[in-house]
């Protein structure tokens, strides 16, 4: 029940548009109900989207984090960056909600389409890199799929990175915006972004996950955090 009420009071929030069968929406296209922003960075809606980007008068990066927790769920995205060499990241299962470093406290997406990086686009940070040469110029779609030690990334519909992950609690979804005066001129837009709250393991991940450890997980997703 309190799992209901939480998805029934998010999709009030935002307002439930045309969504595949299970998703909710945690961006409404027009503000930024339902985040919190966290450092000195810069968050505006833009023409229907998420726009990221630094203050010239107090540089540095932040995060636009969800005032939801989720721990097993699919997350569908489509995001752009300007420059397209700029960088970004999308941050799940931060378990301090931009308290603490979300790129330590969470699990970390890059998205940085730079032929030198190491972890280009839709890499796992710290855990393994991406196929390289994914990223399209414009718009670009990302889906993230987290069910307990496992996560998964897909790239304009084609898997590009899966690690086994230490961290399989519960906790937000954030947006990143680098920092430093060098790329003070990088924007990082988002739009379409929504959740799947997940109670049975993925078919991506059946041949991962025991069956009796899928049926003891014991949930509770989707959230409004304190």
């Amino acid at each position: 029940m309190h799992r209901l009420l939480a998805c029934c009071s998010l999709c009030a929030l935002l307002g439930c548009a045309a969504l595949p069968a299970g998703f909710q929406p945690i961006f409404n296209d027009t503000d930024l109900a339902g985040f919190e922003v966290v450092g000195p960075a810069l968050w505006t809606v833009e023409d229907g989207a998420i726009a990221g980007r630094q203050d010239p008068n107090n540089p540095g990066p932040g995060f636009l984090v969800t005032g939801y927790t989720w721990r097993d769920f699919e997350l569908l995205l489509e995001f752009k960056i300007v420059p397209q060499y700029g960088r970004s990241v999308v941050v799940v299962r931060d378990v301090k909600a931009g308290a603490g470093d979300p790129l330590k406290d969470g699990c970390a997406v890059q998205i940085l389409d730079r032929e030198d990086a190491p972890f280009r686009t839709g890499s796992i940070l710290g855990l393994t890199p991406s196929l390289a040469g994914a990223q399209r110029s414009g718009w670009n779609s990302m889906r993230i799929l987290a069910f307990g030690e496992w996560l998964r990334v897909d790239l304009n519909g084609a898997k590009v990175a899966e690690a086994k992950v230490a961290n399989d609690r519960e906790g937000t979804i954030d947006l990143y915006c680098t920092g430093g005066r060098a790329e003070l001129q990088t924007r990082a837009y988002f739009r379409s972004l929504a959740v799947r709250p997940l109670d049975d393991t993925p078919p991506e991940f059946a041949d991962k996950i025991p069956a009796p450890g899928r049926e003891a997980r014991g949930r509770q997703r989707g959230r409004c955090r304190p």
